[in-house]
């Protein structure tokens, strides 16, 4: 495989849950940027209509990233009637402060788990949902990955992994090279990032600890995606009669990349 295993901040037990809370928070931003909202509701619309599922499970959710929004743009499509989808967001270091954002929104269709979920163990609504992995399976390593998309299997959910990065083209030195420009583009989001809490704003200008790590992980979230090729080689290990479509999804600066799989009898 292309792809390499490396540490990133965000997976480490020790690294500072506040710290943690303020990077998935820049991290939405640059999804706002990117509009990944968009790519995602066309993909998911089509693996919802397919298996005539209404709930979404988001793993590894963080602050949320894209999900809401996604929710929110399918449900203002006329495809469905009103209240008909409901999103769940999880995460094995679930963010309170988001969970009690969602919550206040008041959204009944839209809730966020408080409590610890292992994304390749026992889910909310396993064998009744939808499963959605955004920017969050690169940060698996290989026997989590198959196990992560075999419970989805077993459970007969469908599943989509999708990523904003594709490395299969790009030298691996751009891993390394880009880290100075990283910094820069952190200190930007870091920027445009809201709620701008003193916490967020110390370590983002004061001590740039956060454009710091959000540069290491970002140049490490590229080197870490698993590739087409990488994909197709952990699904030769996962068993059960499923449809598995491997595609990249055109989007700015680069490529990003989605994995869906249907189980070819919906229960």
């Amino acid at each position: 495989m292309k792809r390499i295993q490396l540490f990133e901040f965000e997976d480490l037990s020790w690294f500072p849950d506040v710290l943690r809370r303020c990077m998935t928070r820049m991290i939405s931003v640059v999804h706002r940027w990117l509009k990944t909202d968009e790519k995602i509701a066309e993909i998911l619309e089509a693996g919802l209509v397919q298996s005539g599922r209404r709930h979404v499970v988001d793993l590894c959710s963080g602050d949320g990233g894209p999900m809401i929004a996604v929710m929110k743009r399918l449900r203002e499509s006329d495809r469905w009637e009103a209240d008909s989808l409901n999103l769940t967001l999880t995460d094995l270091y679930p963010n309170q402060t988001t969970a009690t954002r969602v919550e206040n929104a008041g959204d009944p269709n839209v809730q966020y788990q408080r409590s610890s979920v292992d994304a390749a163990a026992q889910i909310p609504f396993a064998g009744e949902c939808m499963r959605t992995m955004v920017c969050s399976f690169h940060h698996m390593p290989i026997p989590l990955a198959k196990r992560i998309l075999q419970a989805a299997v077993d459970a007969r959910d469908p599943i989509l992994i999708y990523e904003i990065s594709d490395n299969s083209a790009a030298p691996k030195l751009l891993w390394w090279v880009g880290l100075p420009i990283n910094f820069v583009f952190g200190v930007v989001v870091a920027a445009f990032t809201r709620p701008m809490t003193l916490t967020q704003f110390f370590f983002s200008f004061v001590v740039p600890v956060l454009p710091v790590c959000f540069a290491w992980d970002g140049a490490v979230s590229n080197a870490r995606t698993y590739t087409p090729d990488d994909l197709a080689t952990l699904l030769e290990d996962v068993h059960g009669d499923y449809e598995w479509k491997i595609d990249r999804v055109d989007a700015r600066p680069a490529k990003h990349l989605y994995l869906l799989g249907m189980p070819k009898r919906i229960t």
